[in-house]
């Protein structure tokens, strides 16, 4: 009777300790469970923000694109104004020495005529 007592004793205990290990295993479980939820949504929340950082990338990518057009083109009007400012300083001078020689040219003519004057005006004077 004595060791019928033992055996159910040591039985209780086995079956008291299997229910702590199976209450341990089963809060493991949760746990993991828990963990990879966890894991999941922070993968998840990487993968969001690995995705937005993307699209900020290509933004960047398109807007330094066209910055980079936009300096080229402005270099471009730069030397075209430039082209445009030469050539005008150009025609200015070239306005300026015509403008001279159209001046020298009626002085040579309004010294032709006084001199035809006075040559008429006193055929027999000597210049």
């Amino acid at each position: 009777a004595q060791i019928e007592g033992l055996k159910t004793e040591v039985e209780n205990e086995l079956t008291s300790k299997e229910t702590i290990i199976l209450q341990q295993a089963a809060e493991l479980k949760q746990r993991e469970k828990e963990g990879r939820e966890a894991l999941t949504k922070a993968e998840q929340n990487l993968l969001e923000k690995s995705k937005a950082l993307e699209a900020k990338d290509a933004v960047a990518k398109i807007a330094q694109k066209k910055q980079d057009e936009n300096e080229d083109r402005l270099t471009l009007m730069k030397r075209e104004n430039q082209n445009k400012q030469m050539e005008i300083d150009n025609l200015k001078k070239l306005n300026k020495e015509l403008a001279e020689e159209l001046r020298e040219a009626k002085n040579e003519l309004l010294e032709q005529e006084l001199q035809k004057k006075k040559s008429l005006s006193w055929p027999g004077a000597c210049w």
